[in-house]
């Protein structure tokens, strides 16, 4: 024969072919695990009812999210913002409303107050919360808004349900 021919047996062969299944498998397992922990440990702000379906929403640390709802006595609109710093760590950052009057919180100690151009007030309060517990009431009609979408609680929730709002990892999300 004009090449030469080598011997086929698996002494001389070792394991060359079946070694690159296994570094593929193993970097596949690497990646997938890698993908998986960086989702399971995802900031998410969760919303979870007494009983019944949970919801949640993906955050990143320092990002804002509102909830809105109808003033019982007022009856106007208002706007809590909140900022994410990461895990068990909300602050309310300020509250917009429409009419000063009834029962708003806050004391000249926690912030400022101010009138907006708009003829809406804005209470600056720097308030740090771990979680927020409500109850969902028609009348109030309360909503988180958050990049776009709006989270209807007493639609998802039912109203009267006690529902806590926090911070936290996925993973925890999926054990609660």
């Amino acid at each position: 024969m004009w090449f030469k021919e080598t011997p086929r047996s698996p002494f001389v062969l070792g394991n060359r072919g079946v070694s690159k299944l296994y570094t593929v498998f193993i970097c596949s397992v690497i990646a997938a695990a890698g993908l998986f922990y960086w989702y399971a440990s995802q900031l998410v702000v969760a919303m979870l009812p007494e009983r019944g379906a949970k919801a949640c929403f993906a955050v990143e640390p320092g990002e804002t999210w509102q909830m809105e709802f109808k003033h019982s006595y007022e009856l106007t609109l208002w706007r809590d913002n909140f900022t994410v710093n990461g895990a068990d760590d909300m602050v309310l950052t300020h509250t917009i409303y429409q009419s000063q009057g009834c029962g708003f919180p806050f004391s000249a100690s926690e912030g400022k107050f101010e009138a907006l151009p708009d003829g809406h007030f804005k209470l600056t309060l720097n308030r740090p919360y771990k979680i927020i517990k409500m109850r969902p009431a028609v009348q109030a009609s309360p909503k988180i808004l958050h990049n776009e979408t709006v989270y209807d609680l007493c639609k998802m929730f039912g109203h009267g349900t006690l529902l806590t709002i926090k911070a936290e990892p996925r993973y925890r999300y999926w054990l609660e």
